[in-house]
C-alpha cells in the first residue's frame, strides 16, 4: 500500500510539472520595461513587474527577445502570449486584448545625438527633420499632432530601432522618436509628447489569460498599491535619460550665471 501510494504521489508531482504554464513574454531588448532578461544585473522594471505578477498565478516565465513589429504579428498569431509596453488605441483593441489596468506611464520623445547643436524644442530647426520611428509606433500620432500644433514639418525613416544609436550616430535619420522608457546612450530628448499609461496585451480572445492577468494585477495593486512607483524610482530614479536638454534661454542663463549665490 505505501508503495502504491509513492508511485500516486510521484505520478502527480510529475503530471504538475508537466502542466505548470508557460508564459512566452515578447520583449524589446533595452526598451524600457525589460531591458535584457538573460542578465541578473540588468533586468528592468518589466521583469520585476512581471514576475511579482507570476506569484499569483503560478506562471513560469519565458522571454523572448524581438523587434517592434515582430512582437506584434508573433502576439497576433498566438506565437507568444505576452507583449508590451503597449499604448492602448481602438486599432489596437481590434487585433489584441488589454489588461484593465496599467502597469505604469511613459511619455513619448525625441532622442537627438549627443554632440547634435540642438536645444531643447528648437522649433527653427525641427522643420524637415529625419525622424527614425517603428513601424506601428503609437508615438507617431503624437508626434503628427505635435507637429501640426508647432507648424513643423517631418519625415519618418522606418527602422527596427535595436540599433538607434549606432544608426543616429551614422546619420541614418536625425533624430528618434520613441518611448521615454527607451534607454538609449549617448542621446539627450530634444522634445517630449504626453505621458500615457502603458499595458501588457495578449492575443484577442486568449480570455483564461487576460482573467489571470487581471486577477494578478488587481491583487498586486491591492497588496503593493505603489509597487509600481517603486520599480520607477528603482529604475529610473537616477538616471539622465529621461530628463530633457536645456532651450537655448537656458543654456544663456547658464553661461551668464555658472555660480548663483542664494541668499536665505
Amino acid at each position: 500500500l505505501i508503495n502504491l501510494l509513492l508511485i500516486s504521489i510521484s505520478t502527480m508531482s510529475a503530471g504538475a510539472s508537466l502542466t505548470e504554464p508557460v508564459i512566452r513574454v515578447g520583449y524589446l531588448p533595452n526598451y524600457g520595461t525589460i531591458l535584457e532578461a538573460s542578465d541578473p544585473d540588468n533586468r528592468g522594471y518589466g521583469y520585476d513587474y512581471l514576475y511579482e505578477l507570476a506569484k499569483y498565478v503560478g506562471w513560469k516565465l519565458e522571454f523572448i527577445p524581438c523587434g517592434w513589429s515582430e512582437g506584434m504579428k508573433l502576439l497576433e498569431e498566438g506565437k507568444i502570449d505576452l507583449f508590451g509596453p503597449m499604448q492602448k488605441t481602438t486599432e489596437r483593441e481590434l487585433i489584441y486584448d488589454f489588461s484593465v489596468k496599467e502597469m505604469g506611464y511613459e511619455y513619448g520623445a525625441l532622442y537627438a545625438p549627443m554632440d547634435m547643436e540642438m536645444d531643447y524644442e528648437q522649433f527653427e530647426i525641427f522643420d524637415q527633420l529625419m525622424v527614425g520611428t517603428e513601424e506601428g509606433n503609437y508615438y507617431d500620432l503624437e508626434f503628427d499632432r505635435y507637429s501640426e500644433g508647432q507648424g513643423i514639418e517631418t519625415a519618418y525613416v522606418y527602422t527596427d530601432a535595436r540599433n538607434a544609436e549606432q544608426e543616429l550616430a551614422a546619420g541614418k535619420y536625425d533624430v528618434f522618436l520613441s518611448g521615454s522608457m527607451n534607454d538609449i546612450p549617448n542621446t539627450k530628448i530634444v522634445a517630449r509628447l504626453g505621458a500615457q499609461p502603458f499595458y501588457y496585451a495578449v492575443k484577442k480572445g486568449d480570455t483564461m489569460l487576460l482573467e489571470e492577468l487581471n486577477q494578478a494585477l488587481l491583487s498586486l495593486i491591492q497588496d503593493k498599491p505603489f509597487y509600481a512607483l517603486e520599480l520607477q524610482q528603482k529604475y529610473y530614479g537616477d538616471k539622465q535619460v529621461t530628463m530633457p536638454s536645456y532651450t537655448k534661454e537656458e543654456r544663456i542663463l547658464l553661461k551668464n550665471y555658472p555660480t548663483l549665490k542664494v541668499g536665505y
